[in-house]
């Protein structure tokens, strides 16, 4: 699973940690598969409206649609609820991605 900062580096081709750049080579040669919480998606769209990045939803869609081993995870009753146990985490968008 990939949160927002971590998408966003990879798609602006801005750098990154060693560990998450490996991560998403290994989806990229289909080594590994790697779930896009439905929230980042929020968070990026708003965050280039508020031109606080380059990268758009149309990037997300051809990186969802021509990474094969990239799938979208919907926002369910069962992720919120789980949500709701995380106490570690006081964001509410960060703990729907956790």
């Amino acid at each position: 699973m990939a949160d927002t900062v971590a998408l966003v580096l990879h798609l602006e081709k801005r750098t990154m940690g060693t560990a998450v750049d490996q991560a998403f080579q290994d989806v990229e040669q289909k080594k590994a598969q790697l779930l896009l919480p439905a929230m980042v998606f929020a968070e990026i769209m708003y965050l280039n409206e508020r031109k606080r990045i380059t990268a758009t939803l149309a990037d997300v869609e051809t990186y969802l649609t021509t990474q094969t081993s990239c799938m979208a995870a919907p926002l369910t009753l069962e992720i919120v609820k789980a949500a709701q146990t995380i106490t570690d985490i006081p964001e509410l968008h960060d703990r729907l991605i956790a």
